[in-house]
């Protein structure tokens, strides 16, 4: 009789039985019976029960199903450089008012893009879309009328880069926001472009690894600045009326300028130190004026470049209110 541990059985000459704990010498088993007590007993006088109660079955656990992606890679080193962009395209390409217009997100690299959009009013959000974009690939994320659109103050981004099944550099996690402003959809903003069939709005989020209202050049970058280009800034400085009052100036690129269109990280650095030399300038008579330089932080570079000149110029300058400003702003006491 083939006895194993965990067998129940029953005697064959006497009355009782129970349920294998042991097996010794091949010959005796140790049966717990339902008393309690361990009896040895010949394995020739056990017979084993056989509706034993079974085993019970182990659930396998099914292996997650990985997510599979279609896609292409663009051999070429400029599509392992990060361009992300958003882009307005009128609902209706015949018109030539532009009332309804389509979002989209473009992902101009070799990197799949982890994504968060979500529109900004005051100090709630509203979700627009959230995903994952493909490389090279560009995505409706929604379709608003104009004036839908500009009840928001801001369409902000946050998203990761990563690459699937291979190697790939590290990218700076992207946290961006544009103002929502009316002149951005007037009908001569829509203009030809590369990727779309229609005139679009475009505006840049990261372009060419230049993450957009944040300070991101090398020193190697600064160096090489050879030419500075004459820029006339866009927004005129208020004539001063209260000499105590603190005059806030926003370096930050996009703050400056709508269309970022043909400029080089050189030219853009160029573009925020021409205007905080025009504010300087403009309040040199201004004795004990304070002024706000709101330049973010970033890398530094912005700052760093600002506060060399005004080390130059033995201008007294200090950190602004970091209650007000954290780290990215420098105050300037003319």
């Amino acid at each position: 009789m083939n006895i194993r541990v965990g067998d129940q059985i029953k005697y064959l000459n006497d009355v009782g039985g129970g349920k294998v704990i042991s097996i010794r010498d091949k010959k005796i088993a140790v049966v717990l019976q339902d008393d309690g007590f361990e009896v040895p007993v010949l394995i020739t006088e056990c017979i084993k029960v056989e509706d034993s109660e079974p085993e019970p079955v182990r659930q396998q656990i099914q292996a997650p199903v990985k997510e599979t992606y279609q896609y292409t890679e663009i051999n070429s080193p400029e599509n392992e450089q990060l361009n992300l962009l958003f882009a307005w395209i009128p609902g209706d390409p015949k018109s030539f008012e532009v009332d309804d217009t389509d979002l989209y997100l473009v992902n101009d690299s070799n990197y799949f893009c982890q994504y968060l959009c979500a529109l900004i009013k005051g100090n709630k959000s509203q979700i627009v879309a959230h995903g994952v974009i493909e490389p090279n690939t560009k995505i409706l994320l929604d379709s608003y009328e104009k004036r839908v659109l500009l009840e928001n103050q801001k369409l902000w981004i946050n998203g990761q880069f990563f690459k699937i099944d291979k190697p790939f550099e590290k990218k700076r996690v992207v946290d961006f926001a544009v103002t929502l402003k009316p002149e951005k959809f007037e009908p001569k903003r829509f203009k030809p472009n590369d990727y779309f069939d229609e005139p679009a709005v475009i505006n840049p989020i990261i372009k060419n690894d230049f993450y957009e209202g944040i300070e991101q050049l090398s020193e190697k970058s600064i160096e090489n600045v050879k030419l500075e280009k004459d820029f006339t800034p866009k927004k005129e400085t208020k004539p001063v009326q209260d000499k105590n009052a603190i005059l806030e100036v926003d370096l930050h690129i996009n703050e400056l300028l709508d269309d970022l269109s043909g400029l080089s990280n050189a030219d853009i650095l160029n573009y925020q130190m021409a205007k905080f030399r025009e504010v300087l300038e403009e309040n040199k008579t201004n004795k004990g004026k304070r002024i706000v330089f709101i330049h973010g932080i970033g890398n530094g570079t912005l700052k760093t470049e600002l506060r060399k000149e005004l080390d130059r110029k033995k201008m007294r300058h200090q950190d602004a209110s970091f209650r007000e400003y954290g780290f990215g702003a420098t105050m300037v006491i003319m």
